[in-house]
């Protein structure tokens, strides 16, 4: 129905006349690169600030991969497919990740349930709960208290400098930028890193 629409207001079967403005001179390599660090680690609206705990996804889908390829794909494939290629891919939302000043949350819709199913997978045989488990949900509910306290420092104003001061370390998506790659490719190592321990830990305490 969209790419009808589409062909029959532009003569195009994804794009729009404003794509080309958007692209800016960048490649469509360097818009996906951008949208990508930027829906899960921007400073203003990464999923992964806001919201760590869907940071266990991470070795869930490793989790998954190793135990039912089928499922692995059942989950994995709708979530990159909806959130990450069709958000992502510059020809079909000329906006930009952003979603033309959206709150990111509204990219959450098609993404929590596949999310949620694939955590759901790595804890149910868990006899007790890691203490890296504790941490980041833990730090997930005072991240809740607090912006619940402060909704207002989660409107930003897609400017690259986050509301809430305590983030402006972190990446800066509204445009590419070495420094932002850097940070980006940082945090996806350690973000790596911790989803390999905390499996690694996983399976340590059930052989104990």
């Amino acid at each position: 129905m969209r790419t009808a629409v589409n062909y029959g207001m532009w003569g195009t079967l994804l794009s729009a006349p404003q794509t080309h403005a958007a692209f800016n001179g960048w490649s469509v390599w360097s818009q996906m690169v951008c949208r990508v660090f930027g829906l899960l680690l921007d400073q203003e609206a990464g999923l992964f600030v806001y919201g760590p705990m869907y940071v266990l996804a991470l070795p869930a889908f490793y989790v998954l991969w190793r135990s039912s390829k089928a499922r692995f794909a059942e989950l994995l494939l709708p979530f990159a497919l909806t959130y990450g290629l069709i958000v992502s891919f510059p020809l079909w939302t000329w906006h930009g990740w952003t979603g033309f000043w959206s709150p990111a949350c509204r990219y959450l819709v098609p993404a929590v349930p596949f999310l949620s199913l694939a955590a759901v997978f790595l804890l149910k045989d868990l006899a007790r709960a890691p203490l890296a488990l504790k941490s980041l949900l833990g730090l997930q509910v005072l991240l809740d208290f607090f912006f619940w306290q402060f909704p207002k420092l989660l409107w930003n104003d897609g400017d690259g400098i986050a509301a809430f001061a305590a983030f402006r370390f972190l990446p800066s998506w509204n445009g590419f930028s070495l420094r932002s790659l850097f940070l980006s490719g940082v945090l996806a190592a350690l973000l790596a890193a911790g989803s390999m321990l905390f499996i690694r830990i996983d399976k340590i305490g059930d052989n104990c």
